[in-house]
């Protein structure tokens, strides 16, 4: 089997790339989803962060989305720390998803996909790029973010050059040229 990442800065369009590839039959990860989904559920998460940013993390349960991004952002400390609960859960659970699958490609999408160390984990790497106003203007619509804000995460991540000169294939979804043809033409050399 070969595992293909999908990454790409926050707005970039990793997530439509990858609906093109579920819509084609092909089974892909959210590690964005999955994650939320493991710290919803998994006692051992609950209570690491519990024990960092205390009982108020939880609400009736549900975790404080606000809480939770405030403190991962406001520092690099605080990133590594919340990443060092949050990641090692996802990629035990990505390594027993792709033992379920039965398929000669298989995907994850990730937008901290060399951050996370899931790079380690992939055969090849798909980067999904954007302009920066065109990644900003998504977020801001899709999340209701302010300009501001939506550049301040995208200070945060990786650079895209970096991210580029890592991957293996470069989809730009700048909506100058077709992501389908490039997915096609991609798809057809592997």
């Amino acid at each position: 089997m070969k595992i293909i990442a999908i990454t790409g800065g926050i707005g970039s369009g990793k997530s439509v790339v990858c609906k093109i590839l579920k819509a084609s039959g092909f089974a892909v990860y959210d590690s964005d989803e999955r994650a939320k989904y493991i710290t919803a559920i998994s006692s051992e998460v609950k209570y690491k962060l519990q024990s960092i940013l205390g009982e108020n993390i939880y609400i009736n349960g549900s975790l404080n989305k606000k809480m939770l991004s405030d403190f991962l952002f406001a520092s690099a400390e605080n990133t590594k720390i919340i990443n060092s609960i949050i990641h090692p859960a996802v990629k035990d659970d990505f390594k027993e998803w792709c033992l379920q699958q039965n398929s000669e490609f298989v995907f994850i999408e990730s937008a901290i996909l060399f951050e996370s160390g899931f790079d380690k984990l992939v055969d090849e790497i798909w980067c999904v790029t954007a302009s920066e106003n065109v990644r900003v203007a998504r977020v801001m619509a899709r999340n209701g973010m302010s300009a501001e804000e939506v550049r301040s995460r995208i200070k945060s991540q990786m650079s895209d050059s970096e991210r580029e000169s890592r991957s293996d294939y470069i989809i730009d979804n700048d909506g100058k040229s077709s992501v389908l043809k490039q997915l096609e033409k991609i798809l057809g050399y592997i």
